[in-house]
């Protein structure tokens, strides 16, 4: 069997992983974007490094981005759409898949409809709360629709629509807790542990905030922090040079990293008193599936990335700081709070890992395996 698995990227590889570990009798190439940030050819996607490393086929894929809102850069971007259908249609004439699975986002969108235009079947998975733009597009084009959470039910029909859950990494659904140290990442003090991560390519403005507040969080917390390594805000390294001039006190209080393994993320996350982080649906899941407080800051004016805060939020184990709000004062204030009460929120977390299925990748190869069936 051989099968064409389109990536949405970014964070929202996790799930993809997970599939792809399932599916080691089938042949699969997956199809994605080989940078993480537009224009930027110094920083290669978290999607692109793994299958490397794993010795997976990955193809690059050049194409353009459906768009909510009409700006500036939405005409160039509708061009490129085209241009990805044919990329897309001849390497799908090449491989003669048996099934495509595509997991959303821009990406999908060329990958679906040349599948379709050549009698290849497709199964799609939707992460979202709702509905992502791209699967709203490709949903048209499927035989089976998968879907994480009960919200997204009416989004879909029903007939095709299966609710498979959104998978989490086998670090995670593997992970020994009582062997879990935090001192490892290298702090001396027992003081609580913040983990701070902008996702898989970091986040200017999380970076940014951090930077204005560390004075004030290293006083009482150890902060471990996850910046990116994108070349264009070179936050990396000048944090790196302002953690070198703090008091030495302070200092080791503060472990600052580009990228975490898998292994260490999962680490971080669980060992930590309290996560700040983005919105994405990958970290919501695993948030959720950990049962940890945190501290959600959405991308501005990001639907999906909104929609998830408010799910975490309401579920109580999270506080969201919006960009109107995200002060190094008003940061300061809802991390010393959560800390303060970390008893309370993490009650309610612990309440909320029944939300996250352990089988959620292997009833999506199900899907899989029963429509080839």
């Amino acid at each position: 069997m051989k099968i064409i698995i389109a990536s949405a990227g970014g964070g929202h590889f996790s799930p993809v992983l997970s599939v792809i570990k399932r599916l080691s009798k089938a042949e699969v190439i997956v199809i994605g974007r080989k940078y993480g940030i537009e224009g930027d050819r110094t920083a290669e996607s978290l999607e692109y490094k793994i299958c490397k490393s794993l010795d997976l086929r990955f193809i690059s894929l050049t194409t353009g981005r459906l768009q909510r809102k009409f700006t500036k850069y939405t005409l160039l971007s509708l061009a490129k759409i085209p241009f990805g259908i044919i990329q897309s249609f001849t390497f799908l004439i090449k491989e003669k898949p048996d099934i495509v699975l595509s997991f959303g986002g821009y990406i999908g969108i060329p990958v679906v409809v040349s599948a379709w235009l050549l009698n290849i079947p497709v199964i799609i998975h939707e992460q979202a709360l709702t509905i992502g733009l791209g699967n709203k597009f490709a949903a048209i084009f499927a035989k089976k629709v998968c879907i994480s959470w009960e919200t997204s039910l009416p989004f879909f029909p029903n007939k095709k629509t299966v609710l498979t859950g959104n998978p989490i990494k086998d670090e995670f659904i593997n992970l020994d807790v009582d062997n879990i140290n935090p001192v490892k990442f290298g702090f001396k003090s027992k003081n609580p542990l913040l983990y701070i991560t902008g996702g898989s390519i970091g986040s200017h403005s999380i970076n940014n905030l951090v930077e204005k507040s560390l004075p004030d969080l290293l006083q009482s917390c150890n902060v471990l922090h996850q910046t990116g390594d994108a070349t264009e805000f070179n936050d990396f390294n000048r944090l790196i040079q302002l953690r070198k001039n703090l008091p030495e006190n302070l200092r080791q209080n503060y472990i600052i990293k580009k990228f975490l393994t898998s292994k260490e993320a999962v680490e971080a996350i669980t060992s930590a008193n309290l996560v700040i982080s983005r919105a994405g649906i990958g970290t919501i899941t695993e948030l959720l599936y950990i049962g940890v407080p945190s501290i959600i800051l959405p991308i501005q004016d990001n639907l999906e990335q909104e929609a998830n805060a408010v799910f975490i939020e309401e579920k109580g184990s999270a506080e969201i700081i919006r960009s109107i709000n995200a002060t190094s004062q008003n940061f300061i204030e809802v991390v010393n709070k959560m800390i303060l009460n970390e008893s309370k929120y993490r009650n309610m977390a612990q309440k909320n890992k029944k939300l996250i299925k352990k089988d959620s990748a292997d009833k999506i190869v199900a899907v899989l395996q029963d429509y080839l069936k």
